[in-house]
């Protein structure tokens, strides 16, 4: 029995010390940092590794129970492990991840080691810094991420390239200019050439063509396919000694310089679908009437050069992304009437009303449009004719229809006066009723068109026997 109380008091001195002098040294060193927690769970001695001051200083958790620098899982979590360390002949891993937190906005993962001390329920915790490891993984999983994500991004491009290069009607090669052979090479081209892609694949190109050598003929295509404007190659077909012509175009690659080959059959004719499609952009740029297409909202898309010169623009940039209704006199009022029965019966030609140029000049025009209902982008194609007033005086006025024939006969037998009269009447009701006619009875519209107020066109609806013409659309 101890009777001196000093003497009760040295083991414990000494326990708490352990991380003191040498001892503590070494601790230090082989570990970020040691901690010696008491049976109740408060820290009598830590040490941080001095290499290593990423965890700052640490002073203040002393004399402090480590429940309070613990997230509530690791609470927990070292509350239970302690608990199976106490009892005899425990067998319970030594261990253990702990969460730390510090002023409640720091918070670090530290994996321990628990070591017995000799002490009844002193424990040192000798622990390493996580976070290196964490941000290692987080790196990793990051880059992983990336990964997959390119892996991805390749796939969906390769997959587009495949069916685009198998979907293309035109045989087409890609050629590596340093090796010669075949990279890629398409159905269309494979049957030119009497054989199969997978045959193909990876092969010499020169084989596939009589008299060519590997070294001379990828310099034939690099200079040709280099040129600004690419230059034919014409060659015979080692299989069947027919002539085919290779329009090469060079490109660079990661592996080195490329070769797109397309191939035609020396001779061949030119499908009817393409040459129909050359003559029809021949001529959309070269007719001398004016050529419009628009959205579905009347919204210019493009225009030919002949549009440009009867407005007066000066580049297409003025025109492009501007509604129709800009460049007509009347308005919304002359495109909702063209687009509206382009759409109700596909086309309408032979409007004719006044356009308005850049520069606020006007001018008669008859328009034709056309409703596009086909393709991803549907919309109106119209057909300009300038109407000046030198085309109008080369026609002949001629007298013709029923009610203008019955003026005619009038002659001789009544006054001038009342023949100019029934004409206006027979002129006016002509005019209203095409008014109503081209807005399908849209008597706003119509009234607009004509120059008339609403109440007015009601008046000469009523006076020529119009109004039973069918319902009225706003």
């Amino acid at each position: 029995m101890v009777n001196d109380p000093a003497e009760a008091l040295e083991p414990a001195m000494m326990m708490h010390r352990v991380l003191d002098g040498i001892a503590g040294e070494i601790i230090a060193k082989v570990c970020d940092i040691a901690i010696l927690i008491d049976a109740e769970g408060v820290i009598r001695s830590l040490t941080v590794n001095p290499d290593n001051m990423d965890l700052g200083f640490l002073d203040h958790w002393v004399n402090r129970k480590i429940d309070e620098f613990l997230t509530v899982e690791s609470r927990t979590k070292l509350a239970l492990r302690l608990r199976d360390l106490a009892k005899p002949g425990s067998t319970a891993l030594r261990k253990i991840e702990l969460n730390h937190i510090d002023n409640t906005a720091w918070e670090f993962p530290i994996r321990y080691s628990m070591h017995d001390t000799g002490f009844p329920g002193e424990i040192l915790l000798v622990g390493h810094d996580l976070r290196p490891v964490a941000q290692m993984q987080q790196e990793l999983v990051t880059a992983q991420l990336a990964v997959e994500q390119d892996y991805e991004t390749y796939r969906e491009v390769e997959a587009r390239y495949r069916l685009l290069l198998e979907t293309v009607q035109e045989p087409v090669a890609i050629v590596d200019c340093t090796t010669g052979r075949i990279a890629e090479i398409n159905a269309a081209a494979a049957r030119l050439l009497g054989s199969d892609a997978e045959t193909l694949a990876g092969s010499q190109f020169a084989q596939a063509f009589e008299g060519q050598k590997r070294t001379d003929f990828c310099e034939i295509l690099r200079e040709a396919g280099s040129a600004k404007n690419s230059k034919r190659v014409q060659v015979e077909s080692r299989r069947d000694g027919k002539l085919i012509s290779i329009y090469p175009r060079t490109f660079r690659a990661s592996s080195g310089v490329l070769a797109l080959c397309r191939m035609r059959s020396a001779g061949e004719e030119v499908s009817e679908f393409e040459t129909l499609g050359r003559r029809l952009t021949s001529l959309f740029f070269n007719a001398p009437d004016a050529f419009v297409f628009t959205d579905l909202n009347g919204v210019i898309v493009d225009v030919n050069e002949a549009f440009l010169v009867m407005t007066s623009a000066s580049h297409q940039s003025e025109i492009q992304g501007r509604s129709l209704a800009d460049f007509l006199a009347r308005g919304s009022v002359d495109l909702k009437v063209m687009t509206d029965n382009a759409l109700r019966v596909g086309r309408m030609r032979n409007y004719g009303t006044k356009a308005i140029g850049v520069l606020g000049s006007q001018f008669s025009v008859d328009i034709s449009v056309t409703s596009l209902r086909d393709g991803r982008e549907p919309g109106f194609g119209f057909v300009l004719r300038d109407m000046t007033p030198q085309d109008s005086n080369t026609e002949t006025v001629g007298i013709s229809g029923p009610a203008l024939q019955s003026v005619v006969k009038l002659v001789g037998s009544a006054p001038l006066r009342e023949l100019v009269s029934a004409t206006t009447e027979v002129i006016e009701k002509m005019c209203i009723e095409a008014a109503v006619d081209l807005t399908n009875n849209n008597r706003v519209a119509a009234a607009e068109m004509l120059g008339l107020s609403r109440q007015s066109l009601y008046v000469k609806l009523r006076k020529y026997e119009l109004l039973s013409q069918g319902p009225e659309e706003d």
